[in-house]
């Protein structure tokens, strides 16, 4: 990669605990030649913020620059794991897609009114989700 392309170098982690989603999600990515992309994925809230605060396995983990949140997840569910997100001020300006099958759970949290937050439908449009990765 040289320094021309490495303006479409995407980090992304999925915070997803459905297998299928993440494959879904991988596949997306695995056709677009226009943006370089390393995808890694955890299964929920609690692993995602070892990810992010680089604790145990995780050490030598690479900061994303998207991270594709689910709201329904075991033991730590995408709300709470937002909030520990939004209260930490290193991890606060982490862009964050949260992904939910029904709006209304996107506009109960306020999520439109959170900085770097933005919420996609479940299932996701593949279109239009590529076309929200290039900008």
């Amino acid at each position: 990669m040289n320094i021309e392309d490495s303006k479409n170098h995407v980090e992304i982690l999925i915070v997803e605990d459905n297998k299928a989603d993440i494959r879904l999600i991988r596949e997306y990515f695995k056709d677009d030649l226009t943006i370089y992309h390393n995808i890694n994925a955890v299964t929920d809230g609690v692993e995602a913020l070892k990810y992010l605060k680089k604790e145990g396995e995780y050490k030598d983990a690479v900061r994303p620059d998207i991270i594709l949140l689910d709201l329904y997840m075991p033991r730590m569910g995408g709300r709470e794991t937002l909030q520990e997100i939004r209260k930490d001020d290193t991890l606060a300006n982490l862009v964050i897609c949260v992904m939910t099958s029904t709006v209304n759970e996107a506009m109960n949290m306020n999520i439109d009114l959170m900085p770097y937050t933005f919420y996609m439908n479940k299932p996701i449009d593949a279109e239009n989700f590529l076309e929200l990765m290039h900008k």
